[in-house]
């Protein structure tokens, strides 16, 4: 596990700075530690950039981060420095410029100079974005509405992503190939990007909680194909939540002005079902709790108010009363019986869930998740359909 602190600066969540890292095992064992640890430092509404990748291609993952207005390449090992590069300047007609050069928002892996997602690019809060190649040297820069995060697909096959950042696709050369960012007021807050109905073969199309604007879904050419304003939407997640619905089902959740309101859509953006089981925001995970097929949905770690819902928005598992932290939470296969563990964590203790009961006999689902190398606060889960033979009962 690693733990990165932040301290906010001059406007809040806009020019967050990593002031610690700290690498441990799952035992709780200090591997390494960068920086100067403050429980003061633990809190943020925003993404950081830092993420766990094999940058260099050498096996071992390393740690890229912004620290100190340089892009960084960390051993994940030790936590040295292997390699670095400054941050771009901020232009002088910048909205608001209190320093020099960015320290970043956030950091996506993408194929862009040839197949192998480990060229980068890295965003700022909501304007501008950088691409850089997996030795840290400039590709290209761009300025649109970004949104929180975005979404690299290869659209058109050849082997190189194309990014679909805020209302727009851009290419992996660094122009923008369409954009709704005229016609559509309020930002993107998750996209997802698959076909996710029936045909696995069928034609992706693009999905987006897009905040006021709600929910939409599109084609790749940038052809709006449904808007239903459900309210504010923000967090998202695509996964089998209900076995009597074809193919794979879009849930996302409301924040602002409406939080709490949870909507599950098809794959065809037709609206199936609302609740609000918890009356504020709530992370959208998708679990793989009982390996059979069907996934369950992480509201919170609360033992009230949280626990994980099904398809239909109903609370089928809850968490014990036995105080454990329930700030904060993820959701991924720590035992490698291909089903999920939840670890639920605040700023002084992790806790780390798992089920009770062996994997069901024969085979196991072990749906395909977005990877692991590009985390955020805001990406949209996504979780595709795969199985796997069951791990043999011990």
């Amino acid at each position: 596990m690693l733990f990165a602190q932040n301290i906010p600066r001059i406007q809040g969540d806009t020019f967050d700075h990593i002031s610690a890292l700290t690498a441990v095992t799952l035992d709780g064992k200090v591997l390494w530690q960068s920086g100067r640890p403050d429980p003061r430092n633990g809190l943020l509404t925003n993404d950081t950039p830092f993420q766990i990748h094999d940058v260099d291609g050498d096996g071992k993952n390393d740690v890229l981060l912004v620290r100190d207005f340089k892009l960084q390449v960390l051993d994940g090992r030790t936590g040295a420095v292997k390699s670095w590069a400054w941050m771009p300047p901020i232009p002088a007609n910048a909205p608001a410029r209190p320093y020099e050069l960015y320290s970043g928002d956030s950091i996506v892996f993408a194929s862009l100079t040839g197949p192998g997602r480990r060229d980068l690019l890295l965003k700022d809060r909501y304007r501008n974005f950088w691409a850089f190649s997996r030795d840290l040297k400039p590709l290209w820069q761009g300025s649109d509405d970004t949104g929180h995060y975005p979404y690299p697909f290869d659209v058109d096959g050849d082997g190189r992503d194309e990014l679909f950042i805020g209302h727009s696709l851009w290419d992996h050369m660094g122009h923008q190939r369409w954009s709704l960012g005229g016609k559509l007021q309020d930002h993107v807050d998750a996209v997802a990007v698959g076909s996710f109905g029936v045909d696995p073969k069928a034609a992706p199309r693009v999905y987006w909680s897009s905040s006021d604007e709600a929910f939409l879904m599109l084609d790749l050419q940038g052809n709006v194909l449904k808007q239903v304003r459900v309210g504010h939407t923000q967090t998202a997640a695509v996964g089998k939540f209900r076995e009597d619905v074809p193919g794979l089902q879009y849930m996302t959740t409301n924040f602002w002005r409406n939080p709490g309101i949870m909507s599950l859509f098809d794959a065809e953006g037709n609206l199936l079902q609302q609740a609000e089981p918890i009356h504020s925001g709530s992370v959208t995970l998708p679990v793989n709790w009982k390996g059979d097929g069907q996934e369950l949905v992480l509201l919170s770690g609360n033992v009230r108010e949280g626990g994980m819902i099904d398809g239909r928005f109903r609370r089928v598992v809850m968490f014990p009363d036995d105080g454990h932290p329930d700030l904060t939470s993820a959701v991924l296969d720590l035992t490698g019986d291909a089903r999920d563990e939840i670890v639920l964590w605040d700023t002084e203790r992790v806790w780390i869930y798992t089920q009770d009961a062996p994997p069901p006999p024969g085979r196991v689902y072990a749906p395909v998740r977005n990877p692991h190398y590009n985390d955020s606060n805001y990406r949209a889960h996504v979780s595709l359909p795969g199985w796997a033979p069951a791990p043999a009962r011990r």
